[in-house]
């Protein structure tokens, strides 16, 4: 009974992975950001707001070179500057700062920074959900509104987003050592229910011993109206 189970489960997550294929499978991505940094930041610190002088994260709307001030630039202050993917990735491009005076005086401490990069999509459509992967990212805000990012770029945080019709802003916060790169690219969806099997939690499986355990699926709804009584049937 015990095989007969996993058996079920493994068959259902093959068949999800192929749907979900057919859902990611082309992108959007956005060639043109704005970008600035580095700002100072501690390990996997979160809580500071680097941008309250122009707003702050949820409602800046920068342009080329709008200033923020930070110890890490010469003259204590940062731009906004343009950037432009190479590959798919977005690098961040810090100007003129002098990593080895940081790393001299602070140790590797002193190469940990936060910075942001700002873009906007235009949506020709209706309003219509999107999942977003924005590997590399510690988080993104998509109007205003904060979503985690896949931080370790594993390539499998999907997260649901709203586009509405015309213009969509789009923040990314992003941490690393000296002149991290990000991605980000927008997947439009047309189903109720995305089923990530990308993020599986599974167990371990040894030969030859028998296995009665749990497996982990996450699942994202991906409709604008509440679903009620929702079953998954294996």
């Amino acid at each position: 009974m015990r095989s007969f189970v996993l058996t079920l489960l493994l068959c259902f997550a093959a068949s999800s992975l192929w749907a979900q294929a057919e859902i990611v499978k082309h992108p959007i991505q956005i060639s043109d950001w704005l970008a600035v940094g580095p700002f100072s930041s501690g390990s996997r610190e979160r809580g500071i707001d680097f941008l309250l002088e122009h707003g702050g994260e949820a409602k800046i709307q920068p342009c080329v070179g709008m200033q923020h001030h930070s110890f890490l630039a010469p003259g204590g202050v940062v731009r906004w500057h343009k950037t432009t993917a190479i590959d798919g990735k977005i690098p961040l491009a810090y100007k003129n700062v002098n990593w080895e005076a940081l790393q001299e005086a602070w140790g590797w401490m002193g190469l940990a920074n936060v910075g942001y990069a700002y873009a906007e999509y235009q949506h020709l459509g209706t309003r219509q959900v999107a999942l977003i992967l924005a590997d590399k990212a510690g988080c993104f805000y998509w109007n205003g509104r904060p979503f985690p990012g896949d931080v370790y770029g594993r390539h499998y945080v999907y997260v649901p987003v709203m586009l509405k019709p015309g213009n969509n802003r789009i923040l990314v916060r992003v941490g690393g050592w000296k002149e991290p790169k990000f991605s980000f690219k927008i997947f439009p969806v047309s189903v109720a229910i995305f089923i990530n099997t990308f993020d599986l939690t599974a167990p371990d499986l040894v030969r030859r011993q028998p296995l009665d355990s749990w497996l982990g699926v996450p699942v994202a709804v991906t409709s604008e109206r509440p679903l009620q009584n929702i079953t998954i049937t294996l």
